[in-house]
């Protein structure tokens, strides 16, 4: 069974459903959650496993707090239990539905399964229940960072994370990122609240594209093309955050 990602995006996860009216209340939002990214892939692949998540009752201090609110302590009785069998992972994972799907070689009944399936099956619950604290745990860190990011900071931010995404190599340069940064926007000090004054700076096509041919080895046009628009992307993504997050 492969090994699932480590969920580093929650928050934008979170944003996106509560931006959808059908699951903006958390006791929708949280088993979509879990449905279209904690557990993506085997609900899409197993529609018996989303049926089963949908059912799962949702703790009382999601109703009441909401899913961006939620720190790791608040869900950390629910995820990890009073015993292995009633954590939050076991409880979707043990089930005849996911076993069927995720060991189909085996009979889907935990009770019979070989001990070496069963030693694999625990782990593999245990790993998940873990990505699930610790992906709560870096959202509320995202949060923080949000309300503390200045224009400088976010703008490096959105260009390594556009190198990571279109693979583009960066260019030697004779100064430090910082100062090229500064050299081609203004209000660089200044804590990004996604006012309009700093949405406009931020997205002046002119200034992405200056500093984009410093910083990356650009040698056709549409290879520039392709970085502008992967880093008007990243700005939009964390606009929306820092919009979502401070109102």
């Amino acid at each position: 069974m492969e090994t699932h990602n480590t969920y580093h995006n929650l928050i934008d996860a979170i944003i996106d459903i509560e931006e959808d009216p059908d699951s903006r209340d958390p006791a929708r939002g949280f088993p979509r959650l879990l449905c279209e990214y904690f557990f993506a892939k085997e609900s899409s692949e197993n529609k018996a496993i989303a049926g089963y998540i949908y059912q799962i009752p949702i703790p009382d201090v999601i109703k009441q707090k909401g899913l961006l609110k939620l720190a790791p302590e608040d869900i950390v009785q629910m995820i990890e239990g009073e015993n292995l069998n009633e954590t939050l992972c076991a409880r979707i994972m043990l089930q005849p539905a996911y076993l069927k799907y995720a060991f189909p070689h085996h009979s889907p009944s935990f009770s019979k399964m070989p001990p070496d399936i069963k030693g694999e099956i625990i782990r593999l619950i245990k790993e998940r229940n873990q990505m699930i604290l610790k992906a709560f745990e870096k959202m509320q860190q995202d949060i923080q960072a949000t309300k503390e990011r200045n224009i400088k900071t976010l703008i490096a931010l959105i260009l390594k994370n556009v190198h990571l995404k279109t693979g583009m190599p960066f260019a030697k340069i004779s100064e430090p990122v910082g100062q090229l940064i500064e050299k081609n926007f203004n209000f660089c000090n200044e804590t990004f609240i996604a006012s309009n004054k700093q949405i406009h700076e931020i997205n002046d096509d002119a200034k992405i594209k200056n500093l984009l041919k410093s910083l990356f080895v650009v040698k056709r046009f549409d290879e520039l093309a392709e970085l502008t628009q992967a880093f008007k992307t990243e700005a939009k993504r964390f606009t929306r955050r820092t919009q979502r997050i401070l109102q």
